[in-house]
Formats: C-alpha cells, sequence, structure tokens
C-alpha cells in the first residue's frame, strides 16, 4: 500500500490550542485604571499541572513568586466513529486545482470525533470569570476551524472543521489559612473530522470518440473523433 499522512489530527489540534492562545486578563486601580494586561499562557498537557501551583504558601504571594497562575492546560483526550456522518466509502470526491481544472480525486472520509479538555486554573474567582466569559462567546453555537486538507498549494481543498463546547465545570475548594486555593474549571471540546484515503491524480479525457447510428437501416454509421481537453 502506498504511504500517506494527511496530519489531519495534529493540525486540528494546534488549530484549537490558538483559539484560546489570546485570552487576557486586565486588572485596575481603585480608580479604574488599567494597571496590567495579563496573557493567559496556554500549554498542550495534564490536567494535574495545574495543582502543582498548589503548592506555594502565602508567604510566596506576598513576595510575588506566583505568577504560575492563570493557567489553560489543553488535552487530548480520545477520538471515535461517528455513525452518523458515515456515508458511501465507494463516492469519489473530485478536488479543482487553482484553474478550476480536475486534478485530483478521492473517496469519502470516514467521520470521526476528536475531544479534548481544556483546563482553567486561577487564584481567584475574578480572573476565572474573566477567562470564561472570554471563551463562551467563541462558540456561538459553534466555532468553525478553517484548513486546507493537504497542504498542496495549487488546489482547493478548503474544509471546515466545526468544534463544539460543552458547559463548563467548576472546582471551587473551600480556603484553608495554611494552602492556596486554586480554582480550576474544566471545559470539553469536540471537532467533527472525516479522515480521508490516498489522494490520486484524475486522468483527463484526452481523446473521444463518438458513434452515431440511426434507425434508419439505410443510414451508415458516423464516427466523430475529438482530440484535446474536454
Amino acid at each position: 500500500m502506498q504511504y500517506f499522512f494527511h496530519n489531519i489530527t495534529e493540525r486540528v489540534t494546534k488549530g484549537i490550542f490558538d483559539i484560546f492562545d489570546d485570552i487576557h486578563i486586565y486588572r485596575y486601580d481603585n480608580n479604574n485604571n488599567l494597571t496590567q494586561d495579563i496573557k493567559v499562557p496556554i500549554i498542550f498537557g495534564q490536567k494535574d499541572k495545574l495543582y502543582q501551583f498548589a503548592e506555594y504558601n502565602n508567604s510566596n504571594i506576598k513576595h510575588r513568586n506566583t505568577k504560575k497562575l492563570p493557567l489553560m492546560s489543553l488535552m487530548f483526550t480520545g477520538m471515535s466513529k461517528d455513525t452518523t456522518k458515515t456515508t458511501n466509502k465507494h463516492n469519489k470526491i473530485y478536488i479543482k486545482n487553482n484553474d478550476d481544472i480536475v486534478s485530483f480525486y478521492q473517496y469519502n472520509g470516514i467521520p470521526y470525533k476528536l475531544t479534548y479538555d481544556l483546563h482553567i486554573g486561577t487564584l481567584t474567582l475574578s480572573d476565572m470569570f474573566k477567562i470564561i466569559e472570554q471563551i463562551i462567546p467563541i462558540f456561538n453555537p459553534f466555532y468553525t476551524l478553517k484548513l486546507k486538507l493537504f497542504n498542496i498549494d495549487d488546489i482547493n481543498d478548503n474544509f471546515n472543521v466545526p468544534i463544539f463546547m460543552n458547559d463548563p465545570t467548576f472546582d471551587i475548594p473551600n480556603i484553608e489559612n495554611d494552602k492556596i486555593r486554586v480554582i480550576t474549571a474544566t471545559i470539553q471540546l469536540t471537532a467533527n473530522v472525516f479522515y480521508y484515503p490516498i489522494i490520486k491524480d484524475a486522468k483527463m479525457i484526452e481523446k473521444c470518440k463518438l458513434t452515431l447510428a440511426s434507425y434508419d437501416k439505410n443510414l451508415d454509421f458516423i464516427d466523430v473523433d475529438y482530440e484535446g481537453n474536454l
């Protein structure tokens, strides 16, 4: 079998990662003057990464040594076949180049759902609300991720990946005197994708021979030859 790799999963994951790469927290003084503009960092990792920052004590906060939070962490959690979108695997999809000429074809893709967890960690509820309220409007009702399927410059193969967001869940622990309270939220995300088989060259029709016949037995057959692109 000929090797092929469309790199769909990695490119969708990177696209989701970029959605949350410009979340900010503004802080103001008592006169409503902007004093801080904090860009919330995002990492690709595990939920446990958020809890390691809770090991600092109050003296660390007073000396401003806990600039680890707020933080977001995106985690890939799995993939499953979406049987509700299954189509005939023998249907061909023809792909045109930038000159509007059919150059390639492939067979129908296999629908899958990719799932992710976005974990958010903050030290205050105020910071958490500021992050959540920036994320919710992005998915109204879903976010459309636009990608090129094969990353081939001279063909038009753009496709859309809808990203859906579930309701966030929160973990707000009680305040304890000797520990730092880390507030966390988890948002589940689902991306609907198709995994396509290998792309193949579409052979162009260069010569056509047409035979015209008549029901009148006294007439001869007429052959018409044509050469060139049809």
